[in-house]
Protein backbone atom coordinates (compact mmCIF):
# COMPACT_ATOMS: atom_id res chain seq x y z
CA UNK A 1 0.00 0.00 0.00
CA UNK A 2 1.44 3.37 -1.09
CA UNK A 3 1.37 6.03 1.24
CA UNK A 4 2.42 9.95 1.19
CA UNK A 5 3.99 11.88 3.18
CA UNK A 6 4.33 16.04 2.75
CA UNK A 7 5.96 18.19 4.81
CA UNK A 8 6.86 21.47 5.72
CA UNK A 9 10.17 22.20 5.35
CA UNK A 10 11.91 24.89 7.85
CA UNK A 11 11.54 24.42 11.22
CA UNK A 12 10.16 20.89 10.13
CA UNK A 13 12.06 18.69 8.16
CA UNK A 14 15.01 21.88 8.26
CA UNK A 15 15.93 22.02 12.11
CA UNK A 16 18.57 23.65 13.84
CA UNK A 17 20.25 24.23 10.57
CA UNK A 18 20.59 20.66 9.67
CA UNK A 19 18.34 17.65 8.23
CA UNK A 20 19.66 14.72 11.07
CA UNK A 21 21.59 11.72 9.24
CA UNK A 22 18.89 9.86 10.90
CA UNK A 23 15.92 12.12 9.34
CA UNK A 24 17.44 11.21 5.77
CA UNK A 25 17.85 7.15 6.43
CA UNK A 26 14.22 7.41 6.96
CA UNK A 27 13.25 9.22 4.18
CA UNK A 28 14.83 6.99 2.36
CA UNK A 29 13.86 3.29 3.66
CA UNK A 30 10.27 5.49 3.19
CA UNK A 31 10.96 5.82 -0.49
CA UNK A 32 12.71 2.58 -1.25
CA UNK A 33 8.97 0.65 -0.50
CA UNK A 34 7.34 2.59 -3.10
CA UNK A 35 6.13 5.38 -1.08
CA UNK A 36 6.09 9.25 -1.90
CA UNK A 37 7.73 11.72 0.27
CA UNK A 38 7.91 15.82 -0.42
CA UNK A 39 7.41 19.10 0.56
CA UNK A 40 4.50 21.54 1.03
CA UNK A 41 5.91 24.93 1.65
CA UNK A 42 5.34 28.58 1.21
CA UNK A 43 9.02 28.75 -0.73
CA UNK A 44 8.42 29.55 -4.22
CA UNK A 45 10.71 27.59 -7.29
CA UNK A 46 13.73 29.71 -6.94
CA UNK A 47 13.87 29.09 -2.81
CA UNK A 48 12.76 25.87 -2.64
CA UNK A 49 13.07 23.67 -6.35
CA UNK A 50 16.40 25.37 -6.90
CA UNK A 51 17.46 25.37 -3.25
CA UNK A 52 17.25 22.07 -2.86
CA UNK A 53 19.02 20.48 -5.88
CA UNK A 54 21.54 23.11 -5.57
CA UNK A 55 22.59 21.84 -1.58
CA UNK A 56 21.41 18.43 -2.27
CA UNK A 57 20.12 18.19 0.67
CA UNK A 58 17.93 15.69 0.96
CA UNK A 59 15.61 13.31 -1.45
CA UNK A 60 12.49 13.96 -2.63
CA UNK A 61 9.70 12.66 -4.68
CA UNK A 62 7.33 16.18 -5.09
CA UNK A 63 7.50 19.65 -3.79
CA UNK A 64 4.08 21.85 -3.31
CA UNK A 65 5.65 25.18 -3.77
CA UNK A 66 3.77 28.30 -2.79
CA UNK A 67 1.83 26.53 -0.21
CA UNK A 68 0.32 24.53 -2.70
CA UNK A 69 -0.17 26.91 -5.95
CA UNK A 70 2.38 24.79 -7.67
CA UNK A 71 3.29 21.81 -7.92
CA UNK A 72 6.66 20.00 -9.71
CA UNK A 73 8.89 16.46 -9.75
CA UNK A 74 12.34 15.23 -8.45
CA UNK A 75 13.85 16.83 -12.26
CA UNK A 76 11.76 20.16 -11.15
CA UNK A 77 9.40 19.90 -14.06
CA UNK A 78 5.96 22.03 -13.57
CA UNK A 79 3.40 19.63 -13.40
CA UNK A 80 0.20 22.92 -12.89
CA UNK A 81 0.37 25.94 -11.09
CA UNK A 82 -2.41 27.81 -10.19
CA UNK A 83 -2.32 31.57 -11.05
CA UNK A 84 -4.34 34.94 -10.49
CA UNK A 85 -4.68 38.19 -12.52
CA UNK A 86 -2.24 40.53 -11.31
CA UNK A 87 -3.56 43.25 -13.07
CA UNK A 88 -7.33 42.59 -12.44
CA UNK A 89 -8.45 46.30 -11.47
CA UNK A 90 -8.49 46.98 -7.37
CA UNK A 91 -9.52 50.59 -6.72
CA UNK A 92 -7.66 52.99 -7.81
CA UNK A 93 -5.14 50.40 -9.27
CA UNK A 94 -4.69 46.63 -9.94
CA UNK A 95 -4.36 43.93 -7.12
CA UNK A 96 -0.08 43.43 -7.28
CA UNK A 97 0.60 47.05 -6.98
CA UNK A 98 -2.19 47.97 -4.68
CA UNK A 99 -1.10 44.91 -2.07
CA UNK A 100 2.56 45.82 -2.38
CA UNK A 101 1.69 49.38 -1.34
CA UNK A 102 -0.44 48.26 1.37
CA UNK A 103 1.65 45.84 2.90
CA UNK A 104 4.72 48.56 2.16
CA UNK A 105 2.32 51.00 4.32
CA UNK A 106 1.82 49.05 6.85
CA UNK A 107 5.44 48.32 7.39
CA UNK A 108 6.53 45.34 5.46
CA UNK A 109 10.30 45.52 4.33
CA UNK A 110 10.14 44.06 1.12
CA UNK A 111 8.16 41.60 -1.17
CA UNK A 112 8.57 39.12 -3.90
CA UNK A 113 6.02 37.99 -7.02
CA UNK A 114 6.43 34.93 -8.42
CA UNK A 115 5.08 33.33 -11.83
CA UNK A 116 6.31 29.76 -12.69
CA UNK A 117 10.08 29.63 -12.15
CA UNK A 118 10.70 32.83 -11.92
CA UNK A 119 10.74 35.56 -8.66
CA UNK A 120 11.09 39.33 -8.60
CA UNK A 121 12.06 41.24 -5.39
CA UNK A 122 10.92 44.70 -4.66
CA UNK A 123 12.34 46.69 -1.42
CA UNK A 124 10.28 49.09 0.23
CA UNK A 125 12.58 52.10 -0.17
CA UNK A 126 14.49 50.95 -3.47
CA UNK A 127 17.39 51.30 -3.80
CA UNK A 128 17.95 52.60 -0.11
CA UNK A 129 18.35 49.87 2.67
CA UNK A 130 19.62 47.08 0.19
CA UNK A 131 21.76 44.87 2.37
CA UNK A 132 22.03 41.46 0.85
CA UNK A 133 23.81 41.45 -2.72
CA UNK A 134 21.70 38.39 -4.58
CA UNK A 135 18.55 39.84 -4.17
CA UNK A 136 18.30 41.79 -7.42
CA UNK A 137 16.02 44.70 -7.21
CA UNK A 138 13.46 45.84 -9.01
CA UNK A 139 11.82 49.03 -9.34
CA UNK A 140 8.48 49.57 -7.89
CA UNK A 141 7.41 50.72 -11.49
CA UNK A 142 7.38 46.95 -12.09
CA UNK A 143 4.72 45.54 -10.16
CA UNK A 144 2.63 47.75 -12.95
CA UNK A 145 3.94 44.81 -15.46
CA UNK A 146 3.06 41.83 -13.52
CA UNK A 147 0.43 40.01 -15.21
CA UNK A 148 -0.30 36.38 -13.70
CA UNK A 149 0.61 35.73 -10.54
CA UNK A 150 1.44 32.30 -8.58
CA UNK A 151 2.07 33.94 -5.10
CA UNK A 152 2.92 36.95 -3.77
CA UNK A 153 5.50 36.87 -0.29
CA UNK A 154 5.64 39.77 1.89
CA UNK A 155 8.73 40.04 4.61
CA UNK A 156 8.53 41.98 7.73
CA UNK A 157 10.96 42.46 10.98
CA UNK A 158 9.38 40.78 13.62
CA UNK A 159 5.83 38.61 14.26
CA UNK A 160 4.11 40.77 15.71
CA UNK A 161 4.37 43.24 12.35
CA UNK A 162 3.64 40.22 10.43
CA UNK A 163 0.49 39.41 12.55
CA UNK A 164 -0.28 43.00 11.81
CA UNK A 165 0.38 43.16 7.99
CA UNK A 166 -1.42 39.65 7.34
CA UNK A 167 -4.57 41.20 9.28
CA UNK A 168 -4.78 44.08 7.15
CA UNK A 169 -4.12 41.95 3.73
CA UNK A 170 -7.00 39.41 4.88
CA UNK A 171 -9.31 42.52 5.22
CA UNK A 172 -8.57 43.99 2.02
CA UNK A 173 -7.68 41.31 -0.19
CA UNK A 174 -9.53 38.48 1.19
CA UNK A 175 -11.72 37.87 -1.73
CA UNK A 176 -9.13 37.40 -3.70
CA UNK A 177 -5.94 36.05 -1.88
CA UNK A 178 -5.30 33.92 1.09
CA UNK A 179 -2.52 35.40 3.00
CA UNK A 180 -1.00 33.10 5.96
CA UNK A 181 1.60 34.29 7.89
CA UNK A 182 4.37 31.86 8.77
CA UNK A 183 6.55 34.09 11.52
CA UNK A 184 8.26 37.61 10.00
CA UNK A 185 6.94 36.00 6.47
CA UNK A 186 3.40 36.08 4.39
CA UNK A 187 3.02 33.74 1.77
CA UNK A 188 -0.27 35.26 -0.17
CA UNK A 189 -1.83 32.50 -2.35
CA UNK A 190 -5.03 32.77 -4.82
CA UNK A 191 -8.15 32.41 -2.75
CA UNK A 192 -8.79 28.76 -2.17
CA UNK A 193 -4.78 27.50 -2.05
CA UNK A 194 -3.93 26.60 1.20
CA UNK A 195 -1.43 23.36 1.85
CA UNK A 196 -4.38 21.60 2.84
CA UNK A 197 -5.96 21.48 -1.33
CA UNK A 198 -2.25 21.80 -2.39
CA UNK A 199 -1.75 18.30 -0.95
CA UNK A 200 -5.73 17.25 -2.00
CA UNK A 201 -4.76 18.18 -5.41
CA UNK A 202 -1.55 16.16 -5.76
CA UNK A 203 -2.64 12.99 -4.21
CA UNK A 204 -5.80 12.82 -6.50
CA UNK A 205 -2.90 13.68 -9.63
CA UNK A 206 -0.67 10.53 -8.40
CA UNK A 207 -3.70 8.40 -7.41
CA UNK A 208 -3.33 8.10 -3.31
CA UNK A 209 -6.05 7.55 -1.42
CA UNK A 210 -6.78 10.04 0.88
CA UNK A 211 -6.46 7.63 4.36
CA UNK A 212 -2.81 7.02 2.61
CA UNK A 213 -1.66 10.71 2.91
CA UNK A 214 -0.23 11.87 6.16
CA UNK A 215 1.45 15.53 6.70
CA UNK A 216 3.74 17.36 9.00
CA UNK A 217 4.33 21.03 10.15
CA UNK A 218 5.41 23.43 12.86
CA UNK A 219 3.35 26.69 12.33
CA UNK A 220 0.21 28.40 11.59
CA UNK A 221 -0.09 28.15 8.19
CA UNK A 222 1.00 24.64 8.35
CA UNK A 223 -2.98 24.49 10.62
CA UNK A 224 -5.36 23.37 7.62
CA UNK A 225 -3.31 20.29 6.72
CA UNK A 226 -2.69 19.50 10.24
CA UNK A 227 -6.32 19.61 10.48
CA UNK A 228 -7.45 17.44 7.07
CA UNK A 229 -5.23 14.67 6.83
CA UNK A 230 -3.40 12.11 9.65
CA UNK A 231 -0.96 14.68 11.04
CA UNK A 232 2.21 15.39 12.91
CA UNK A 233 3.60 18.66 14.85
CA UNK A 234 6.82 19.55 15.66
CA UNK A 235 7.65 19.70 19.32
CA UNK A 236 8.96 23.16 18.29
CA UNK A 237 6.01 24.06 16.59
CA UNK A 238 3.87 26.79 17.87
CA UNK A 239 1.04 25.32 20.06
CA UNK A 240 -1.93 25.80 17.84
CA UNK A 241 -0.32 23.31 15.34
CA UNK A 242 0.16 21.21 18.12
CA UNK A 243 -3.23 21.40 19.45
CA UNK A 244 -4.71 20.73 15.31
CA UNK A 245 -2.34 17.31 15.10
CA UNK A 246 -3.14 13.65 15.63
CA UNK A 247 0.82 13.38 17.42
CA UNK A 248 3.46 15.51 18.54
CA UNK A 249 6.84 14.42 17.24
CA UNK A 250 10.40 15.79 17.73
CA UNK A 251 11.72 15.24 14.04
CA UNK A 252 10.11 13.87 10.30
CA UNK A 253 12.10 10.45 11.03
CA UNK A 254 9.90 9.93 13.68
CA UNK A 255 6.71 10.46 11.74
CA UNK A 256 8.19 8.10 9.61
CA UNK A 257 8.17 5.72 11.99
CA UNK A 258 4.31 6.28 13.22
CA UNK A 259 3.66 5.81 9.42
CA UNK A 260 4.95 2.32 10.02
CA UNK A 261 3.37 1.23 12.57
CA UNK A 262 0.29 2.29 11.83
CA UNK A 263 0.70 0.93 8.09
Amino acid sequence: MKYMLAVDYDNTLFQNDEISKETIEAINEFRSLGNLFGIVSGRDYVTGFETFKAENLFPFDFLLLKTGAMACDANGDVLYETTINGKMLWGESTLVPKLAKSAFECGANFCTVSVGKTRRYFYKNYPDGLDREFRTPHPHSELLDVEEVGQISVLCKTDEKATEVAKKLKTEFGSVLNPLQNTIAIDISPAGIDKATGIEKYAKYMGIPYENIWVAGDNYNDLAMLKSYHSCAMTCGVDAAKEAAEYVCDTVGDVIKIIKEKA
